[in-house]
């Protein structure tokens, strides 16, 4: 709903003051005054709902009417208001949630009448915003974006979180407002906009769920050495003597810096055997 406006309609008539006396002086507390209805409901604007309270005033008792149209027939005291999809009349307050054309009778017991047309073509609701995801690609961090609706009315789209950033990259978010969100959880956005002239605000809901917390899972290592015919664990100093004879008996000798080497080889891949077998 649009923020409320200190407007007066007032029909304040100098030739029947003794019937219906001047409304009390409201200047002080920043009321504008309108003396006719067209402008009166040109400067509401835009609203979602119109709540009008009427101040009447005679010596007489009134009863407030609303007639459809504007050119109704003029209703009695006796009379009773039309059923008008978006208006109420209830007391001293009119109420319209929908565009409407009609005619509002305050007629005196008496049956004297005074007339106000109404015409009601800038109520609706605006469109909202939403919100939109992005996921880093280490799955730590997500960014989540204030989209506007696609609506020429609807500008100046603000997020007013305290954490709040605009988007400077290129891409299609450029120039959009975000927040950054590094944990799993519920949060709120709030923000201001422009519709229609009138200034709104609101706030969106939103659970992140995409941050990836699940620590690493290691099941299982095996470390083997691959022959021929299978993959079996080592015992380093029995292979390495089966080494040495069966070189020797190939080609009696062998040289001892390739035994040193093969040896350190076999002592390290030992060790990284028996540690994994300690987790």
């Amino acid at each position: 709903m649009a923020q409320s406006k200190k407007l007066v309609l007032n029909l304040y008539d100098d030739n029947k003051h003794y019937l219906n006396p001047s409304l009390p002086d409201l200047s002080g507390g920043g009321y504008e005054t309108v003396t006719d209805s067209i402008s009166f409901m040109k400067k509401m604007g835009w609203s979602s709902h119109y709540r009008f309270n009427v101040i009447v005033s005679d010596i007489n008792g009134v009863k407030l009417i609303a007639k459809a149209g504007l050119n109704a027939e003029t209703p009695t005291f006796d009379s009773t208001s039309d059923t008008i999809d978006g208006v109420s009349v209830n007391g001293r307050t009119v109420d319209i949630t929908k565009n409407a054309e009609f005619t509002l009778f305050a007629v005196d017991s008496c049956n004297n009448v005074t007339e106000i047309p109404l015409v009601a073509d800038n109520l609706g609701e605006a469109p909202q915003p939403h919100l939109q995801k992005v996921v880093s690609g280490d799955m730590q961090t997500v960014k989540v974006y204030l989209i506007p609706p696609e609506d020429s009315d609807f500008t100046n789209l603000v997020m007013t979180n305290d954490n709040a950033k605009q988007e400077t990259s290129d891409g299609e978010y450029n120039g959009l407002y975000y927040i950054e969100v590094t944990d799993n959880e519920n949060i709120v956005i709030n923000y201001t906009y422009t519709y229609k002239g009138e200034n709104e605000s609101g706030e969106l809901k939103a659970t992140v769920t995409e941050i990836d917390n699940s620590p690493a899972n290691l099941k299982s290592v095996k470390f083997g050495l691959k022959t021929q015919r299978a993959v079996r664990r080592i015992n380093p100093l029995r292979h390495s003597l089966d080494l040495i004879s069966s070189s020797r008996k190939r080609n009696g000798k062998i040289k001892a810096v390739i035994f040193l080497k093969y040896i350190n080889l076999i002592i390290k891949l030992q060790f990284h055997i028996r540690k994994m077998h300690r987790l």
